[in-house]
């Protein structure tokens, strides 16, 4: 029999390692990279995933629009990223990763349209909005999008991340029509 300290650190390892499993099993079906054991296991995972489901949605868009993403559609790229990273992030039990894989996320996805100076600065600014909304009740960032995101990866269910893929689509193609505040009034779940 272990000892009572090494049967405690097995038991929260057995733990962690239980709360990630749904997203690495998500990443593996996909034959997305997982990455190896360390600090930043987690959020490299996230990194992942919220760029599958993110792109996703701009390839759908991207297929039916000839005209390049514009800069409003550049903020809702990377608004997209931090919904989909906080949300996988609160699934896994480790809340305070979403930032910085939004932040990775959302360069990465705006790197070839804006180039990665460009990108950096969206990313911050939409995980700096998203951050300031966490903190307001009334304007919680709780959306359709969040909740569709987690539902993929805890069951690892296709159709969900085709649903992400299909609302952010929808939001890039709607951008320009609406004003910015019904636009996210629109996607409140």
């Amino acid at each position: 029999m272990p000892s009572e300290v090494v049967a405690r650190r097995w038991n929260g390892a057995l733990q962690a390692r239980l709360r990630r499993a749904p997203l690495e099993e998500f990443l593996r079906v996909r034959d997305l990279k997982i990455a190896p054991a360390g600090a930043a296991r987690d959020t490299d995972n996230l990194v992942h995933a919220t760029v599958f489901m993110v792109d996703a949605g701009v390839r759908i868009y991207s297929h039916s629009h000839e005209d390049a993403l514009d800069e409003r559609q550049h903020a809702q790229v990377a608004e997209a990223a931090c919904m989909v990273s906080h949300s996988l992030a609160a699934l896994i039990g480790e809340p305070a990763a979403w930032r910085i894989a939004a932040l990775v996320g959302a360069a990465q996805l705006l790197n070839p349209w804006i180039g990665l100076n460009a990108a950096a600065y969206a990313a911050a600014a939409a995980a700096q909005r998203f951050s300031e909304e966490l903190l307001d009740p009334a304007r919680s960032p709780r959306t359709l999008i969040s909740e569709k995101a987690s539902i993929a990866v805890e069951r690892n269910d296709g159709a969900q991340v085709d649903e992400v893929a299909r609302l952010i689509s929808e939001i890039l193609a709607s951008v320009n029509d609406l004003a910015p505040q019904a636009f996210a009034m629109a996607y409140k779940a």
